[in-house]
């Protein structure tokens, strides 16, 4: 059980790793291009919704597929 709760942990911690990268990469490429294209456009909205303090997976391709909710928030320290 401990083993489990420690891969949870590090799981955890790499996403949150990710979610900030997304984050600042998303933040970074609107500042650069403006969402000059409509591609773009698409790109920065796709990326929104992954750096957003909710993000919803859908796991699965057909009705009986899940949806996973999650939400990211930081606390200061």
């Amino acid at each position: 059980m401990v083993s489990q709760a420690s891969q949870l942990e590090q799981a955890i911690a790499k996403l949150y790793g990710i979610w900030k990268r997304v984050s600042t990469s998303a933040d970074q490429l609107y500042v650069e291009s403006g969402a000059s294209t409509p591609n773009l456009l698409d790109l920065l909205n796709s990326l929104d919704s992954l750096a957003s303090q909710n993000v919803t997976v859908q796991i699965g391709n057909d009705q009986s597929g899940r949806t996973i909710r999650l939400q990211i928030t930081e606390e200061d320290q």
